[in-house]
């Protein structure tokens, strides 16, 4: 089991690398007045996207924008469901029914049929640049290439703990539930007549099952929290080891967690 200052650290990767990409951001929309100049000029596409905010976005490929949510229906798969399309201001965007996500320009790809180049003319229109044949489009430079580096060997650390965490609850809790059917069949055993094996097994097996009640109920919450919280619930889990109590305590006391697209798991006790 890692310790709390290791899961702290890898919190502190995490944290640094986000942050990296936030500077990149705002960085870019802090100089948008170079795409209006009406001179050739040279962007990555995904400077040029960053300069269209995510709702004004929504709203022009038709989507029903509501900002407190940032969820819809998702018009790629028809989905009807009014929580099954997921965004962020920063331009990510998940549907929890068809799978489908990416960047703002995926998404207009996706819902336009169309390719990078109608993409980015698009793109190019809401984020108000006069001729979009005046945009250049460059590649990443080399600091750029070192942040989104950076920002992908954190996603896959935290991925490697995630799952670690997932299959450590699972075995936690199969453990104690397994050591509860063992003591409660002992237990069982004893009272239809046979002596014990061995002096005060029955206090004993009374004394393992108490344990595994006891124990079974934080452990089936972080369960939960770990297979079917939303995205941020786990993270919390995973990078902040502290915070676990808490999330445990909140999921006894909601008797469930929810969802990504806003369901509720009941804590079956």
């Amino acid at each position: 089991m890692k310790s709390p200052d290791s899961g702290n650290c890898q919190a502190m990767k995490f944290e640094s690398a986000m942050s990296d990409t936030e500077y990149t951001s705002s960085q870019t929309n802090s100089t948008p007045e170079h795409l209006v100049s009406g001179v050739p000029t040279s962007l990555s596409p995904q400077e040029v996207a960053s300069l269209v905010p995510m709702p004004a976005l929504l709203a022009q490929l038709g989507f029903m924008v509501n900002e407190r949510t940032r969820r819809s229906q998702c018009i790629l798969c028809a989905a009807h469901n009014p929580t099954t399309f997921s965004w962020r201001p920063d331009g990510r965007w998940h549907c929890f029914r068809c799978n489908a996500g990416g960047d703002r320009i995926g998404l207009v790809r996706g819902v336009l049929q169309c390719g990078f180049r109608e993409a980015m003319r698009v793109l190019c229109g809401l984020a108000g640049v006069a001729d979009p044949k005046n945009v250049e489009f460059r590649g990443p430079t080399p600091e750029e290439k070192r942040r989104l580096d950076r920002l992908k060997r954190a996603a896959q650390e935290y991925q490697i703990l995630e799952n670690a965490e997932q299959l450590r609850q699972t075995d936690e809790l199969r453990r104690v539930e397994r050591l509860g059917m063992l003591a409660a069949d002992r237990l069982l055993h004893l009272r239809s007549g046979p002596q014990e094996r061995f002096c005060n097994e029955e206090d004993l097996a009374w004394d393992a099952l108490t344990l595994s009640h006891r124990e079974r109920v934080p452990l089936l919450a972080a369960y939960l929290i770990m297979s079917f919280s939303s995205e941020e619930d786990r993270q919390q889990f995973v990078l902040y080891p502290r915070r676990r109590t808490k999330l445990i305590d909140d999921c006894i006391w909601r008797g469930g967690v929810i969802t990504d697209t806003g369901a509720f798991v009941e804590l079956a006790l």
